[in-house]
């Protein structure tokens, strides 16, 4: 396109020259312009062929710009309302990100006049007065926050009121005002069922009100506001609570409906899978969650999927062990393999084959804590307290190497290397307290206190 356009003036130019040299050439004659002309009155102009061309040429941009002038004068008023809305917006924004961070850096009082101010200049004073009560909040002045969030109601700003019912939303949420939080949200779901973070606000706003029942009826909803607000694993918390409490009647039929609705990606979580198949197994179906764990470890290995197997507590006990085997067989650097074993040889009564298997498993990983107490267990049904005490001593000192680098362990004891001070008007009540007590005691027993004979 631009040779193109290099082109066209290429050829254009010289075009041009050669048609002015030929009318030059070929003048016809003079060309006469009569009549009343602005400004000037009446006259009569005797201009040649071309004149009247390069004439005719300058007065048509000069009546252009002359026009172009005065419509830009007379538009004057409403370019410089325009400039100071602009400003003023600027000015807004700048406010807002000032309060923005303050609210980081947890300065609320500042964020409160920021937000405020800037509501009074920006185009989104919704958002603004939502901020103003944030930070209200912050200060511990609920009825002013309350305030702020019901002046949005008042304003006419009808551009972004699903983005402030939204936002509006999340920030109940935030402070467990859920109730509220649901009124705001059904409100604009109602208008609006395509919007995809809304809806899965009001799925967290059930959530915390315990609406569960109203939660699985707009599953199907909730599954495609999560797929375009966020990502299924991200809210695998509410998938587990909405399948507990389809599990709280132990209705193995409805634990396995419901979680078929789960999108696939929850369904090959390990962590939603090993909390559907304790459900399953508290619900009295061990075949089902057996089947479920073992055909995921078949598939992709993984640790915590094998403490998983090894905590089935109900199932038939010989098929546990048969596969437990398998599991051993297919990875012998697994200590959770051995363990899960051990732990299934364990309830079956064959004690000595479960202690040669649990030595293996704890050669393997000296730390796994759960091999050490089945061995002490073990070690107690064979009437050896003392050994049996040992692995739980050892049991106790691996947990507590866990603790954080603050606690330490002092005769028996965890105690803290740093103390909070407390604040003398506290101190002087305490001491004054066990003085009280200490006079009380020398009433009580003043034999106590006697000289010896």
């Amino acid at each position: 396109m631009r040779r193109f356009g290099i082109l066209f003036w290429t050829i254009l130019i010289p075009a041009l020259a050669a048609f002015l040299v030929s009318v030059i050439r070929k003048e016809p004659g003079l060309v006469m312009i009569s009549g009343p002309i602005p400004f000037l009155g009446e006259r009569t102009i005797y201009l040649t062929f071309l004149g009247a061309i390069v004439f005719g040429i300058g007065g048509f941009f000069s009546l252009y710009f002359i026009l172009r002038f005065f419509s830009r004068l007379i538009r004057t008023p409403e370019s410089i309302g325009h400039f100071n809305r602009r400003r003023r917006a600027k000015s807004a924004d700048r406010e807002f990100a000032r309060a923005q961070l303050a609210i980081y850096e947890n300065r609320p009082k500042d964020a409160e006049k920021l937000f405020i101010s800037a509501a009074k200049k920006s185009d989104f004073p919704s958002i603004c007065y939502i901020g103003a009560a944030k930070a209200s909040h912050m200060l511990g002045d609920n009825a002013q926050r309350d305030r702020y969030l019901s002046e949005i109601d008042y304003l006419d700003d009808k551009i972004n009121e699903d983005l402030s019912l939204v936002v509006r939303g999340d920030f109940l949420i935030e402070i467990g005002e859920f109730e509220e939080a649901d009124q705001v949200l059904t409100r604009l779901v109602k208008e609006d069922r395509g919007n995809a973070k809304a809806t899965l606000l009001l799925a967290k706003a059930y959530h915390g009100l315990g609406k569960f029942e109203e939660l699985i009826k707009r599953l199907p909803d909730i599954q495609k506001a999560i797929r375009k607000a966020s990502t299924p694993c991200e809210e695998r918390g509410l998938y587990c609570d909405i399948l507990e409490y389809a599990a709280k009647d132990l209705d193995v039929k409805r634990i396995k409906e419901t979680w078929w609705q789960f999108p696939n990606e929850i369904k090959r979580d390990h962590a939603s899978m090993i909390k559907y198949a304790h459900l399953l197994l508290d619900a009295g179906d061990p075949d089902s969650a057996e089947a479920l764990l073992r055909g995921e470890l078949r598939k992709s290995w993984d640790e915590n999927m094998m403490m998983a197997y090894s905590q089935l507590y109900r199932g038939n006990i010989h098929q546990l062990i048969k596969q437990s085997r398998n599991f051993v067989k297919t990875h012998e650097e697994s200590a959770i393999a051995r363990y899960s074993l051990a732990n299934f040889l364990v309830r079956n009564n064959e004690l000595a084959e479960a202690e040669e298997v649990l030595m293996a498993a704890i050669k393997l990983d000296p730390t796994l804590a759960p091999a050490h107490k089945l061995f002490g267990e073990l070690k107690l049904r064979q009437n050896d307290p003392a050994a049996a005490l040992q692995s739980f001593q050892f049991v106790n000192d691996l947990l507590l190497s866990d603790r954080p680098a603050h606690v330490k362990k002092a005769d028996g004891e965890l105690l803290v290397d740093e103390t909070v001070k407390l604040p003398e008007t506290i101190a002087e009540v305490i001491d004054g307290e066990v003085a009280d007590d200490a006079d009380n005691n020398k009433e009580a027993n003043p034999s106590e206190d006697a000289p010896k004979a």
